[in-house]
């Protein structure tokens, strides 16, 4: 399909691109910048990853094999996407807490950061899916995970905690949504 091919292809240029435009000056690029990439995030919100699990689940063995080397290689197809939202994750974090800068643009980043979040709930409820319809063992690690991992990890959470004492109840509650 020519429309997903373009999406993989464009959208991580579109996140590095709309990452570096958080620090413009101008404080409609900056909503731009964010809503950019809130749309990318929504479009995976909405792919229902399960369908075609569920549709492997109920195959006999020997399709069932080839059905899940089909789904894994989909979700090898949006690793591109999804290690340019893994990396867009800690500026983000940062500029959610700048309390100097817009209010709409910070709660766009801490959005983003949640639907980080539920698209990395929905990668594990896969793996753990195809584990079971395969009768293996899942996976200690996602093959492409949104978030980051190591002292990167440590460093969003605590960027996002922060947003819990925010002067501004808004920039509280999406610091609270993002870890729901």
């Amino acid at each position: 399909n020519e429309v997903r091919r373009e999406f993989l292809t464009v959208s991580p240029i579109l996140i590095q691109v709309a990452v570096e435009a958080l620090r413009d000056p101008d404080k409609l690029v900056r909503e731009w910048a964010a809503a950019s990439i809130q749309a990318v995030t929504d479009t995976f919100i909405d792919i229902d990853f399960m369908i075609p699990v569920r549709e492997a689940e109920s195959l006999g063995q020997d399709m069932l094999v080839e059905r899940v080397d089909v789904i894994r290689e989909q979700i090898r197809q949006i690793e591109p996407v999804i290690k340019s939202l893994q990396k867009a994750t800690l500026p983000l974090a940062q500029h959610s807490v700048r309390t100097e800068s817009d209010l709409q643009t910070r709660l766009e980043c801490l959005d983003i950061i949640e639907d980080c979040v539920v698209i990395r709930r929905k990668l594990w409820t896969v793996e753990y899916a195809l584990a079971n319809a395969l009768r293996k063992p899942a996976s200690n690690q996602l093959a492409v995970d949104p978030l980051p991992f190591g002292p990167e990890t440590d460093e969003v959470a605590t960027l996002v905690v922060k947003g819990f004492s925010d002067p501004n109840p808004a920039v509280r509650r999406a610091a609270a949504q993002a870890f729901e």
